[in-house]
């Protein structure tokens, strides 16, 4: 009995563990078409959108190592499981940096314009 719920459940996070792969990989298909667009409509903020929509299916990614280290039989699994999560988790942590940094400077470029504008309607009134 213990057996076959042993491998019910082995089986579950296999196929949970695959499952949010493939949401991850959408999301990263999704975004490039988007942005894709973006770029030949030249509008939006494509580095942002990029970067977020990355950023999102790197979180999936990592949903799914954290479940492959439940399954893990040997020390060598475990290891190559733990090194994708930290590459991952990497990766994960500097993209957001690297949007947060656009998103901050995309800001000060608003409020700049935002001040010029002001600054111009005074002159001419």
């Amino acid at each position: 009995m213990m057996e076959v719920l042993g491998k019910f459940l082995h089986t579950l996070i296999e196929l949970s563990a695959i499952l949010l792969e493939m949401v991850g990989v959408f999301i990263i298909l999704g975004t490039a078409v988007r942005t894709g667009i973006c770029v030949f409509r030249r509008k939006g903020k494509v580095t942002l959108l990029l970067g977020h929509g990355i950023s999102l299916a790197l979180e999936y990614l990592l949903a799914s190592e954290v479940l492959h280290t439940l399954v893990a039989t040997d020390t060598t699994a475990l290891l190559q499981v733990g090194m994708t999560m930290v590459l991952r988790a990497a990766m994960t942590l500097l993209i957001h940096w690297e949007t947060h940094a656009a998103e901050k400077h995309m800001k000060e470029d608003e409020k700049e314009k935002a001040e010029k504008s002001a600054k111009t309607e005074q002159e001419s009134a």
